[in-house]
């Protein structure tokens, strides 16, 4: 199955790309997976380490900014530089790539679930957490949800999070895997909506003290019932 699903991969990519004039950004690995549903995982040894980014916002800029730097360093990079970020995404990016030193990948939220088992990355990268296309993710709680699912299936993958979110906060809270919290540790300055996806604590309900805020939900927090608050960035 592997191998009929790389030369599916081989001769889908020459078609897109030399008769269609398409990017084969994703059909590649579309087809594949439907041949081969362990893909991801047969083509992880491609990357000597991998990093997988998640987020509501700026997945695609963070992804590439972390590629190039990699590149700069003198290291070579497998990464769906396209925003392809679902298993099929992934999957040809690995399918496309020759063996490098490190893979970086954007990853929708619902679908690392998908993808994260069979990857087995060293990081997560989670940026942020907002309401976003309801229609077909849901509320953030069933975000929230897949996403330590998928963490439970890769234990030893650290999770590199926003600690200035409470929403990905609550995530570390929950999961088993290393944790690694950063932050921008002081306010914006910019003028606050009075619209919040996290306004009440993820534990107990209770609305959330601030001492500053930078935008959203996003800030120093505290709940003055049970003691939920941001974890101090390392």
């Amino acid at each position: 199955r592997f191998g009929l699903a790389r030369a599916a991969g081989a001769v889908s990519t020459w078609g897109l790309k030399h008769v269609f004039r398409r990017p084969a950004a994703n059909f590649p690995g579309k087809l594949a997976l439907y041949i081969d549903s362990e893909l991801i995982a047969d083509l992880r040894g491609r990357v000597s380490s991998s990093i997988c980014v998640v987020g509501t916002n700026g997945k695609t800029t963070v992804t590439n900014l972390l590629a190039d730097a990699l590149q700069d360093a003198g290291r070579t990079v497998i990464c769906n530089r396209t925003g392809a970020n679902l298993d099929s995404g992934v999957a040809t990016a690995l399918l496309h790539g020759k063996p490098s030193d490190a893979g970086v990948f954007e990853c929708d939220e619902l679908w690392l679930a998908k993808i994260l088992p069979f990857l087995q990355s060293d990081y997560v990268l989670l940026l942020n957490l907002f309401r976003d296309q309801l229609d077909r993710v849901g509320e953030i709680d069933h975000i929230q949800e897949s996403i330590a699912a998928a963490l439970e299936k890769s234990p030893r993958t650290a999770l590199v999070y926003n600690a200035d979110d409470p929403l990905c906060q609550a995530i570390a809270d929950r999961v088993r895997n290393p944790c690694v919290p950063f932050g921008v540790e002081s306010g914006l300055g910019l003028q606050q909506n009075t619209v919040a996806d996290a306004r009440m604590c993820q534990r107990c309900s209770t609305m959330l003290d601030y001492q500053w805020r930078q935008y959203g939900q996003l800030g120093s927090y505290e709940c003055p019932a049970c003691g939920f608050s941001r974890t101090e960035p390392l």
